[in-house]
């Protein structure tokens, strides 16, 4: 889905993944975040040169 609306990073940090049941959260959810994150702190860290 990110792929295709062509998400940045910053948007993609902010999404809700729903799952069945409602209250748990989907197995993927920690790998995207983590990666937007580790890439959102790269740019940060890129632009303080």
């Amino acid at each position: 889905m990110a792929i295709q609306k062509k998400v940045t990073v910053f948007e993609l940090v902010s999404y809700q993944i729903g799952t069945q049941p409602l209250l748990t959260s989907a197995p993927t959810k920690y790998v995207l975040f983590n990666a937007a994150e580790g890439i959102i702190t790269k740019l940060n860290n890129s632009s303080d040169l």
